[in-house]
């Protein structure tokens, strides 16, 4: 089996302000699954990226996830739309009929955005005035500046709606130094490993579908 490596760096256009905006950085996302405590974790990326925009939904579809590559015979992947802005992450049903996602440990979205300048997510929310998905508080968390999002076991239909309102500051660009000691680096992809592997890899993510 391939283990793929997850590369969501986090990152924003602007060094001079503390809060960073996310219009105009890149968008990617990934997901972190693990069956059980003791079972191993995987980590995965989809191929496609957007740049984020005020205006348009930079993931319209499950497909869209894969960019230019056809989505693998067989997969099923949650049909949910995932739209960014300035400071939020939305992901809508509207498209995703009836169903639950897999009740493991771990069933995650990782949302990262990159750019020229790092910028480092320092809160995330549920807006629990727009949200109608069943999702816990605790299962909204961020790690080096990227925002993880576990969905295990949660039913969804077509009336389901998800908005996250997050927090972020500029910080050190990759590998400079910080208040703290040198920032993070990139992970490096090796050479051998196809990009169709990430695709494949990322489908396990998610959960079989409902209708």
């Amino acid at each position: 089996m391939v283990r793929s490596i997850l590369i969501v760096a986090t990152v924003a256009i602007s060094a001079t302000t503390a809060q960073a905006s996310l219009i105009g950085t890149e968008l990617r996302i990934g997901t972190v699954s693990q069956v059980s405590s003791g079972s191993e974790i995987f980590l995965n990326d989809f191929p496609a990226s957007a740049i984020v925009s005020a205006t348009e939904v930079e993931f319209p579809s499950a497909d869209s996830l894969f960019g230019d590559l056809p989505r693998p015979p067989g997969s099923s992947i949650v049909d949910t739309s995932i739209d960014a802005g300035a400071a939020f992450i939305e992901v809508d049903f509207d498209d995703a009929g009836s169903g639950s996602f897999a009740p493991w440990l771990q069933n995650s979205y990782v949302f990262g955005f990159s750019s020229d300048a790092l910028v480092t997510i320092t809160g995330a929310q549920v807006d629990r005035e727009v949200t109608t998905l069943g999702i816990a508080d605790g299962n909204v968390s961020f790690d080096g500046g990227d925002l993880f999002v576990n969905v295990t076991g949660l039913r969804f239909d077509p009336g389901s709606f998800l908005r996250i309102d997050l927090a972020s500051e500029v910080g050190p660009g990759p590998g400079e130094p910080g208040p703290e000691g040198p920032g993070p680096s990139p992970i490096p992809v090796p050479a051998s490993l196809p990009l169709l592997a990430l695709a494949l890899g990322g489908l396990t993510a998610f959960s079989r579908r409902g209708r």
